[in-house]
């Protein structure tokens, strides 16, 4: 699934998405991507029963040189995950769902900066 995610997240947006650590080359870049997988979870609060279901929870950083195009990518991000269904990659999305958003500012790298988190539902079949 974090090949498939990686994948979808870079489609979205035309930006390169780094898992855990954006490399020092590209922190140079107007903006850039960054992601974490936070939880990869059997559902028990699914109507399915445990084996069909899987709960991933990625955060996603979305790192950009102007507050402005940091905001835009963030809210393409949330206007397409929150409540997409469908397939990523070949994996069947049964719902995704943007449970947070925080905006900060990082001086050292002069970036601002947002944290999505994202919980990602899919059939395991």
């Amino acid at each position: 699934m974090r090949t498939e995610f990686k994948a979808h997240i870079e489609t979205l947006t035309s930006l390169l998405a780094f898992p855990n650590v954006v490399p020092k080359e590209f922190t140079d870049n107007a903006s850039v991507l960054m992601y974490r997988v936070v939880s990869n979870n059997r559902n028990k609060d699914s109507a399915l029963s445990e084996s069909d279901v899987k709960n991933w929870t990625f955060d996603i950083f979305v790192l950009s040189r102007k507050y402005a195009d940091m905001s835009a990518i963030s809210d393409l991000l949330i206007d397409s995950l929150d409540g997409f269904t469908g397939l990523m990659g070949d994996k069947k999305v049964l719902k995704c769902r943007v449970s947070r958003s925080m905006e900060s500012y990082d001086n050292e790298k002069k970036m601002h900066e947002n944290s999505l988190s994202v919980n990602v539902i899919l059939n395991r079949n």
